[in-house]
């Protein structure tokens, strides 16, 4: 086993224990709140209120996955690009909140922010090139293939990918 693993106590090698909730958690948290608000108006508040608690109680995935739903729900018409940009900018800061605690706060916004923006763009070219349900194929495609390579890579990472050697060769066809 690497001496690398994760201390144990809640502790991970990318985001530490909170100690608190620091200003960036709260202000993600009214921003999400304002975003949803200023475009769905009361229904929104409380798609952003489910959101917030989904994040306190759970954690940054649930929170957009069930904020999305909420916010689908409310708007079953559909919201302009502007209005999904405005609330996207609300999800992102609830990612981005966790960067203060890491020890590369920068590092971790540029990745989060270039995959939200990678992955959103991917979902609106393929969506605006063919039907809704590809766009929403290939984004779980991309999805996969990046968790794979993360999961791949935090093998290697923490050592725990056995080396070949001449007890045990590559089989040759």
């Amino acid at each position: 086993m690497s001496s690398r693993a994760p201390p144990a106590g809640g502790d991970s090698l990318l985001v530490t224990a909170r100690r608190g909730r620091p200003w960036a958690e709260g202000l993600a948290a009214v921003a999400l709140l304002v975003a949803c608000t200023v475009v769905v108006g009361p229904l929104g508040a409380l798609a952003g209120i489910v959101a917030v608690v989904l994040w306190a109680t759970l954690g940054a995935p649930y929170a957009v996955a069930g904020g999305t739903v909420a916010l689908v729900a409310a708007v079953p018409d559909g919201l302009d690009p502007i209005s999904v940009g405005l609330v996207g900018a609300g999800f992102l800061a609830v990612l981005l909140a966790p960067a203060v605690h890491t020890p590369a706060p920068g590092r971790f916004a540029a990745v989060t922010v270039a995959s939200a923006l990678g992955l959103g763009g991917l979902a609106w070219a393929v969506a605006r090139a063919g039907p809704l349900w590809l766009a929403g194929a290939v984004l779980l495609g991309a999805l996969a293939t990046a968790a794979y390579g993360l999961h791949r890579y935090e093998l290697v990472r923490l050592g725990l990918v056995p080396e070949t050697t001449a007890e045990h060769p590559t089989e040759e066809l």
